[in-house]
């Protein structure tokens, strides 16, 4: 049984088959700069809120992070979202050296499987147009999931693509945990220009369809540096995605099931609507998200699912449900 003052979720219920995988793709329209300088003291996974342009859809994303100017930021950065049906933005890339890039080098990043070269991309590096700085820097940017489109190169300077927002968020995660010397000399985000956003957003949160769901989970779990299937798998354990936000017998309620002791002090206005509210999923999963941060999630996963429920079959349980939903569900 949990205790009082700092458990959450009480009494695991069966529920119903983890919904069907749907599609669901975030977007992120700004403009952000990345300039060298020392490696943060963060833990891995720790990511600083940076001032953004305004966005016309913000429910996934903490008030905090609205309305400013783009600005150049620290290498540990947090991406807003926009839309969920526009493309991955370009990255827009220049190298801290320049030289003549050697033959072997170019027949190196030319065979690299995780780089997908234009045809106009291939054919600078088969001329010698780009310099050896950018090419390692090709050769050495962080893998995610899928490969870097690479659509042009010219001199020090590449323009890419990630296949999927969240590929995106992966690489620059990884790039911000570099030694300076080996980040590229300059990052820019760019919208592409072709894109047209549905400025409607993502389709609101509703009880039971994990599709409308992912965005809140996605973005809270990145900014307190929680797996997000690990936060689907609570809320689906708890209150089968919301479907069942009855008060529990132990006097648990809202979305992920906090104790009022517990939702007093840890609970956010993640939505921006000035209340924090248990029956808010948003602010219900942010809270939760947090309330795992602080119990050391970042380090020992298991330690901080047992702290919002003591129970070992309760985190065995957790950590099976979020094994089973795919880590790019949706993207």
């Amino acid at each position: 049984m949990p205790r009082p003052d700092d458990a959450m979720g009480m009494v695991s219920r069966r529920f119903a088959p983890l919904l069907a995988v749907g599609g669901l793709a975030l977007v992120l329209v700004p403009v952000l700069r990345l300039h060298g300088g020392g490696h943060t003291a963060k833990a891995a996974g720790s990511l600083t809120p940076v001032a953004v342009q305004p966005v016309a859809h913000t429910a996934a994303v903490p008030a905090s992070a609205r309305g400013a100017r783009a600005r150049s930021v620290a290498p540990a950065l947090t991406l807003p979202v926009d839309s969920p049906w526009a493309l991955p933005p370009l990255l827009v890339l220049e190298s801290r050296t320049g030289g003549h890039a050697s033959a072997a080098l170019q027949r190196r990043v030319l065979r690299l499987t995780h780089l997908a070269l234009s045809p106009a991309a291939r054919r600078s590096v088969r001329r010698g147009d780009v310099s050896a700085g950018a090419l390692w820097l090709l050769a050495s940017f962080p893998r995610t999931t899928g490969p870097l489109l690479v659509l042009s190169l010219d001199g020090r300077h590449i323009r890419a693509q990630e296949t999927t927002l969240w590929m995106t968020r992966s690489a620059l995660r990884k790039i911000s945990a570099l030694p300076a010397r080996q980040r590229p000399l300059r990052l820019l985000l760019e919208p592409v220009p072709t894109d047209r956003t549905d400025l409607a957003g993502p389709p609101p949160a509703k009880p039971g369809q994990l599709r409308t769901l992912v965005s809140i989970y996605r973005a809270a779990g990145y900014q307190y540096g929680i797996d997000w299937r690990v936060l689907a798998a609570i809320n689906r354990v708890e209150t089968n995605f919301g479907h069942n936000t009855h008060t529990s017998s132990a006097g648990a309620v809202g979305w992920m099931q906090f104790l009022p002791s517990t939702w007093r002090r840890w609970g956010v206005d993640a939505s921006g609507d000035g209340v924090a509210d248990p029956y808010d999923p948003q602010d219900a999963i942010f809270s939760a998200a947090r309330y795992l941060d602080a119990a050391g999630a970042r380090t020992d996963l298991r330690r901080a699912i047992f702290a919002y429920n003591h129970a070992d079959w309760y985190v065995n349980e957790i950590l099976s449900i979020a094994a089973a939903i795919p880590a790019n569900y949706g993207s």
